[in-house]
């Protein structure tokens, strides 16, 4: 009097499914400087105007953002400008120098001078471009 084996499976897998539970999970994201207005709202609820006051705070943290970030940018242009005119009067200051070096009938002088400030002078410029791209590349 044995059950039939399809039978078993089936009384089995009619266990399984009484026994698993059903969860549903529901969540919600909301990204940005203020909060999901329902919440705002709440707030109001709670302490009216307080809802304005926070959306001023945000409008204000992001003022100020700005103005900082347009201060670093010109800052970073002027630090730019500035090593581009130091080498370039650097790079006329020692050719004149070595011009005057070579006119006096010593060529050796010359040629030490310019190549030391002219190698100085890549090597700060090489070094600046690295630093450039590990900090684009971050």
């Amino acid at each position: 009097m044995a059950k039939h084996p399809a039978n078993r499976n089936v009384s089995a897998e009619h266990i399984k499914r009484q026994n698993q539970g059903i969860s549903v999970e529901q969540r919600s994201v909301f990204l940005g400087p203020l909060p999901h207005p329902d919440i705002l709202a709440r707030y109001e609820e709670i302490q009216p105007g307080l809802a304005n006051r926070i959306v001023l705070m945000s409008e204000t943290e992001g003022m100020h953002r700005r103005e900082t970030d347009k201060t670093i940018v010109r800052r970073q242009f002027g630090q730019a400008r500035l090593g581009t005119i130091l080498g370039f009067t650097t790079t006329v200051i020692v050719s004149a120098l070595s011009a005057y070096c070579v006119y006096m009938g010593n060529s050796t002088a010359a040629a030490t001078i310019a190549c030391g400030v002219l190698a100085s002078l890549a090597f700060v410029f090489v070094r600046g471009q690295r630093a450039k791209n590990d900090k684009e590349s971050e």
